[in-house]
């Protein structure tokens, strides 16, 4: 192991995590008049700041129970003292790095500090999202994320250390959501290691990732009629996600997506995909493609009771090459389509909504997929409601727009077409 451990000094990797903070500026539960009570006007802006701080001489000290480094001696301990002055992450430049890490071989262990300040007179809820760019180095790094709960965390002795697999980063980080009071600061502590066992395999690989802090309005503010639910639902700024790899990570976690790039998925091995969050994925005039389910079932399959939103873009769904078919949407739950142009080639069922609820508005769905049994659109179940607005259907001979199951009067239609003929509202 020694060996291999020089091997991989000398070989050198890089561990890169690289930090983008998003704050929330346009949210539509950011009003100006916050609260009016006692005829005294209290005008809202939400700005939150975050500073990182790495080990060092002359500023904090904590304690983390269970961590190994060495100090000036060799010794091993548990107390890790960080610089008395952080990177300000609010001005460095955008490319500026979490975490770099060269030369990090087996067994090595480092941990940064994070402080977010919320610097205005709003509550505000903050999220952690990272996005994994290049995971060729994941199997062989663990991670732990501590939250501290003092503002002032001098001398504070954490909860004992988890050493998570690196490949949970994104799931056991983003579930998590943290409240900032007006002018409230927060400490958080990232920990990373690599296993004692890597071997040496991993040479010249690479771990690189993106993490944004994202804000929205807390809940505590009341707005002008003395109510403090007004601005509960506040929502975070989408997550920007340009390759397979980042939308996978994205649709498991849930929130708000947007694609910055057209992503291919179908020979990305990593579906079906469960939506178990409310989720809204603006494809920003983006094409997204993916092959569509098989006999197990749909590839993006929406769960009840949970909300799917996806718009403004195209969605290609292509043969799996399975003689049966199911939807590349299935829906469970509420599946809402907007400013969609959906498509395929000799497939059918599309989109399949199923006990839920689904809602298609100024979409074109199509396919060149010919003969009777074959369809665009299933909606089935006796409990589903559908509503279909200005949308246009496209098939190929002998096929059908629409396969209803559910009663009749469950389903409306308006404005929409199939072939260039309207269609006649259920």
């Amino acid at each position: 192991m020694k060996a291999t451990k020089r091997a991989l000094i000398v070989s050198g990797f890089t561990l890169l995590v690289c930090f983008a903070l998003l704050t929330g500026t346009t949210f539509a539960w950011l009003t100006d008049s916050v609260s009016n009570k006692g005829n005294k006007i209290q005008s809202g802006a939400l700005k939150i700041s975050a500073s990182l701080y790495s080990q060092g001489e002359n500023g904090i000290d904590i304690t983390i129970p269970g961590y190994s480094s060495q100090d000036q001696d060799g010794e091993d301990q548990e107390t890790v003292v960080f610089d008395q002055d952080g990177l300000d992450l609010t001005t460095s430049p955008d490319d500026q790095p979490l975490i770099e890490e060269q030369d990090f071989g087996p067994g090595s262990t480092q941990v940064k500090m994070i402080r977010v300040s919320n610097e205005e007179d709003l509550s505000a809820k903050i999220n952690f999202r990272f996005t994994v760019e290049t995971d060729d180095l994941t199997n062989a790094l663990w991670f732990d994320f501590i939250p501290l709960d003092k503002a002032d965390p001098e001398g504070v002795k954490t909860r004992t250390l988890v050493k998570r697999p690196m490949t949970e980063l994104s799931d056991v980080v983003s579930a998590q959501e943290f409240s900032l009071a007006s002018g409230q600061d927060q400490y958080f502590l990232f920990v990373y290691g690599m296993s004692d066992n890597a071997g040496g395999g991993y040479q010249g690989k690479k771990f690189v990732a993106d993490v944004s802090i994202l804000a929205a309005q807390g809940g505590e503010e009341v707005d002008g009629f003395g109510h403090s639910s007004y601005d509960e639902n506040a929502s975070y700024d989408a997550v920007t996600v340009s390759t397979a790899l980042q939308l996978d990570q994205a649709l498991r976690v849930g929130g708000n997506i947007k694609l910055g790039a057209d992503i291919d998925m179908t020979e990305y091995d990593g579906g079906p995909w469960e939506i178990s969050q409310d989720t809204i994925l603006d494809l920003d005039g983006k094409q997204l493609t993916m092959k569509n389910g098989n006999g197990s079932g749909g590839q993006i399959v929406v769960s009840d009771p949970v909300s799917f939103t996806i718009k403004n873009g195209g969605f290609t769904t292509v043969p799996n090459g399975s003689p049966v078919n199911k939807a590349v949407l299935q829906s469970y739950g509420t599946l809402v389509l907007e400013n969609m142009t959906i498509g395929g080639g000799d497939v059918h069922n599309l989109v399949e909504a199923e006990n839920g609820f689904l809602t298609m508005t100024s979409c074109q769905v199509s396919s060149t997929k010919q003969g009777t049994g074959t369809w665009l659109v299933t909606v089935g179940g006796d409990s589903t409601e559908a509503v279909l607005t200005n949308c246009s259907f496209e098939t190929g001979k002998g096929s059908a727009a629409l396969h209803i199951t559910s009663p009749a009067e469950q389903v409306q239609l308006a404005g929409c077409t199939i072939n260039g003929q309207p269609m006649d509202s259920h």
